[in-house]
């Protein structure tokens, strides 16, 4: 029909940085043509070909592949673009600094290979079939017919893809090539004509956007960039005549559709030649790089570090350590032969902390391997085609950023929110869907048969053989990947409404900005997900506002404050008669009966939990139910009050908000800057605040608490009992003495078994001793004995001499002041909780507004510090370089603002450590512990109990 002479060239580059690109790479491919030729528009006849797209990451050395196919009279200009090609690797935008978004300046042409004319007959023109499928290999960009244009879709797409309009713009492009100009009337009127019956079926097409210049972001009005979209994948042609025929085989090799010079609109008839025949393909193959020695080990690696479990070959991850260099290589070789095979899933069935049943159907290690591999090559491609508002299983988006995300949201004004989660997800997921998603974005790759294999992969559970027929099996490595990439498409069609979307995994929120919107993106997310073969879950799926609050990924949103969210409550789970199973799980399979015997009840102490207030910040990390202390550190920062929330302003300028019902107690450090308004509320609400210097010395404490009279006189008559005052003192120093001792021996301080054994014979003197000065005298001479121990364990570069208070002239001086301190606030917020005074002491004497008595509940804790102290020194976690010397006449010794802010938070994580005290079977944290003993003083002064047990710990 066409008579269209054309020259095919293959240049292969090899990169001298390495580079990263859009999954697409047609605007990089067209800016590096413009370059080669001097100009920005192209012969009409040169038709390019991006045979890199679909991988994102490249390193220095790697080969690049660019085709290029001549049509008619652009052949003349196939020896100029060729040296201007060679010459625009030496020049262009490329530079050291940063892996480079464009080509040019970054390449040396390695070889130009003029290719053999391509067969124009295959097999398929005999016109028996009666409907063939090509597949788009690159965008295919059309606009569709005026009638058929609707609000934010012009362009042929999956759900409107027209035969005639589609061949008939195919033939206008072959007459333009063969002639020069596009036909006129008479010429269109001998166009072959289309029977009734002939029709599409456009199901499998996915849309792409491409970046014109390569790049993403530029553009504050256009965050995505400037972009060009088109589809990928197949479609079917029903009862095509033989003249159609030779217009889609000619069509291959010169491409269709709009905006050619960017690679968009090719395509091949599947039927005709396999994928492997096309010369225009990578120079490596994802395939080919999953095989690589590097790849490979690196993914055991991470396997080894992450899971123990063994598949159904009873192989764990341990033993194939041992035999893993060799076993590699036979991954690696069956890969590229084509002959690997993946094996059955193991499956499993545990509960989640809620006692719901969680079915996990394992690979073995040999395909778990296999899969980290692929998805180290495929992983970046996906992503990069991923919406950024999923924020699971991705490298750089978290929990935090999706958080952030809803914050900006409502700064920007959006009230209310649909709180949703996807019904069974990774049991429904539609595997034909699936697949044409990844035969659309990898229409060459070799591995795409292997991934087909690894989905479908039946479950061998206790002796049977359970089919699946949709799904992703949870346990798989490949599986999170996957299911990002099923869920794009719902992505894209919400984030195109006027929403804003934060999705984790299957579970997701729409951000609105009235309740009427809430009720439409409702519905809306509903006929996404239906178009998907999804359903919303009814019974986790809300409409909040932001007033009234609302808990997502561990966070709970209430206006503009964001709080990490934890158990404060617990309600027992019922024990259910009947497992409750997804219909389309694997586990639906197997017997009932054998379901409940493996699983179990639900464990004891199962709780569904409610959410417990913790500020977001430095100490998110430290979730345990009760308010939590807040600590305000250096001379830039700055703390005031606004409405319910302590408003907290960083050197750095950064602000946290932080609820004032969510504190225990604050603690500023240095010269931080506080409202008079914020010590007014504080008080108000009964939160201590402990004004310390920058050493950790203790300055002044503002105690809020309303006095608890009753209280107060009994601890008035307990301290002026001698008798009550002694006893008291010989327990807390005698289990002082007995730590103190238990740490000489833990830590294998020099002469630390015989200061231990000293310091024992004192611990047990105490028992017979009834005066307080001679007890007081023990507990100094065993703390001498302590210190000189860790004095002659310590390198001299620490200049530790002995205990030096305040101020501190050494680096671990000043760690021990500082976190005695702390020591004493957290205890002092315990007796004032307790309704205690703590200026009232009974081993330490009481002097002006000092709390005494949380000195005297210290002595019992000191171990805490000294233990931790000893442990960032001993592991080099803290040198002395970590600390500032004041040069004046007392050489004050200071943390830096780095090693205090760090200091602090190992304090605190070891205070919420849980631990069995005395032998007791329930395990609680130290704060806890801390909590109880100041209870218990509160008891021992009120005569509800007759002694004080202090902490005592063995070596």
């Amino acid at each position: 029909m066409f008579a269209i002479e054309f020259d095919r060239y293959l240049l292969t580059l090899r990169l001298r940085r390495g580079a990263r690109f859009h999954f697409n790479h047609g605007g990089v491919l067209r800016g590096l043509l413009s370059a080669a030729l001097r100009r920005h528009d192209m012969p009409v006849g040169l038709v390019p070909f991006a045979c890199e797209s679909g991988r994102v990451t490249f390193e220095p050395g790697d080969l690049y592949r660019i085709g290029l196919t001549f049509c008619s009279e652009s052949r003349a200009d196939a020896r100029t673009l060729l040296a201007g090609l060679a010459r625009a690797g030496n020049h262009g935008g490329a530079t050291d600094e940063s892996p480079a978004p464009v080509l040019g300046g970054n390449y040396d042409v390695v070889s130009a290979e003029q290719l053999p004319q391509p067969e124009l007959a295959p097999p398929i023109l005999s016109g028996t079939e009666p409907s063939l499928t090509i597949q788009f290999v690159s965008p295919f960009r059309l606009e569709r017919l005026p009638a058929d244009q609707i609000k934010g879709a012009r362009h042929l797409n999956a759900a409107c893809f027209p035969v005639g309009h589609f061949l008939s713009r195919l033939w206008n492009r072959l007459f333009l090539l063969a002639h020069g100009r596009y036909p006129g009337r008479t010429e269109r009127e001998k166009v072959p004509p289309l029977p009734p019956a002939c029709r599409s079926d456009p199901s499998r097409l996915l849309w792409l956007d491409v970046p014109v210049d390569g790049v993403t972001g530029k553009d504050p009005e256009r965050p995505h960039g400037y972009t060009l979209g088109g589809v990928v994948g197949r479609v079917v042609l029903d009862v095509l005549p033989v003249e159609w025929l030779s217009v889609l085989v000619l069509g291959q090799h010169v491409h269709g559709g709009e905006n050619t010079h960017f690679g968009f609109g090719k395509y091949r008839i599947l039927g005709g030649g396999t994928p492997s025949s096309d010369p225009f393909r990578p120079a490596e193959s994802a395939l080919d790089r999953a095989c690589s020695a590097g790849v490979l080990n690196e993914s055991l690696r991470h396997l080894l570090s992450s899971s123990v479990a063994a598949g159904v070959d009873g192989v764990k991850p341990g033993a194939f350590q041992s035999m893993s260099e060799g076993y590699l290589c036979s991954i690696a070789d069956d890969l590229r032969a084509g002959s690997y095979h993946p094996d059955r899933l193991a499956g499993f069935v545990s509960r989640d902390r809620n006692g719901k049943l969680r079915p996990l159907a394992i690979p073995t290690v040999r395909d778990r391997v296999a899969q980290r591999a692929v998805c180290a090559v495929l992983g970046p491609a996906i992503d990069s085609v991923l919406e950024d508002c999923a924020y699971a299983y991705r490298k750089g988006f978290s929990r935090r950023g999706a958080a952030t995300a809803i914050a900006k949201a409502y700064d920007a004004g959006f009230r209310y929110v649909l709180d949703a989660d996807i019904s069974s997800f990774f049991d429904t997921v539609d595997w034909s869907r699936l697949f044409a998603k990844i035969d659309a974005l990898f229409p060459a790759e070799p591995l795409v048969a292997l991934i087909e294999k690894w989905v479908k992969a039946a479950v061998l559970f206790e002796g049977r053989v359970l089919e699946r027929t949709r799904g992703l099996p949870q346990g798989s490595p490949i599986s999170p990947l996957l299911a990002n990439l099923f869920l794009d498409e719902f992505d894209e069609e919400l984030l195109g409404q006027d929403y804003r979307l934060v999705r984790y995994a299957d579970d997701f929120v729409v951000l609105c900005k009235d309740l009427e919107s809430a009720h439409a993106a409702q519905a809306a997310a509903q006929e996404a997900l239906g178009r998907l073969g999804l359903d919303l879950h009814p019974e986790k799926t809300n409409i909040r506002s932001f007033d009234s609050g609302f808990t997502y990924l561990g966070y709970l949103f209430c206006r503009s404050v964001i709080m990490e969210s934890n158990a404060a409550e617990t309600v027992a789970v019922q024990q259910e008669d009947a497992p409750k199973i997804p219909p389309y799980s694997w586990l639906a399979q197997a017997p009932l009966s054998t379901v409940r015997t493996i699983a179990g009840a639900p464990p004891r102490g199962s709780v569904r939990r409610r959410v417990e207030i913790v500020p977001l910040g430095g100490e998110s990390a430290l979730r345990t139910p009760g308010p939590k202390p807040l600590y305000v550190l250096g001379p830039s920062s700055k703390i005031s009050v606004q409405s319910d929330c302590l408003i907290a302003v960083g050197p750095d300028n950064v602000t946290q908000k932080v609820p004032v019902h969510s504190i225990s107690h604050v603690v500023l450090v240095g010269r931080t800057r506080a409202t008079l308004p914020l010590f007014l509320r504080l008080i108000g609400d009964g939160v201590p605040v402990y004004l310390c210097r920058r050493s950790g010395e203790l300055i002044s404490v503002v105690t809020p608490h309303s006095p608890d009279w009753p209280t107060w006189e009994a601890q008035g008559r307990f301290v002026e009992n001698p008798e009550a005052c002694a006893a008291f003192v010989r327990e807390v120093a005698a289990a002082k003495l007995n730590n103190s001792a238990a740490l000489c021996v833990r830590y294998k301080l020099d002469g630390g078994e015989e200061a231990a054994a000293q310091i024992r014979e004192m611990s047990a003197a105490c028992a017979n001793k009834s005066d307080v000065e001679t007890l007081r005298g023990f507990e100094g001479k065993a703390a001498a004995l302590f210190f000189a121990c860790l004095k002659r364990s310590l390198s001299e570069d620490w200049g530790f001499q002995g205990r030096k208070a305040h101020p501190a002239t050494d680096p671990v001086n000043a760690m021990l002041s500082f976190g005695y301190t702390l020591l004493y606030n957290h205890l002092s917020t315990a007796l004032i909780a307790a309704g205690l005074n703590p200026r009232i002491g009974i081993f330490h004497a009481q002097r002006g507004a000092y709390h005494a008595l949380a000195c005297d509940l210290q002595e019992e804790f000191r171990h805490l510090i000294d233990a931790l102290v000893w442990a960032g020194v001993s592991r080099r976690e803290v040198t002395p370089a970590d600390f500032i010397v004041d040069q004046g006449d007392q050489h004050k010794c200071f943390m830096s603002v780095e090693l205090r802010r760090d200091f602090i938070q190992r304090i605190e994580r070891r205070l919420l450590t849980a631990f069995r005290p005395g032998g007791e079977q329930e395990e609680l944290s130290y704060r806890a512990f801390m909590d109880r003993q100041a209870r218990q003083v509160k008891e021992l002064v009120t005569k509800r109990v007759s002694a004080y047990i202090p902490l005592r710990i063995r070596p």
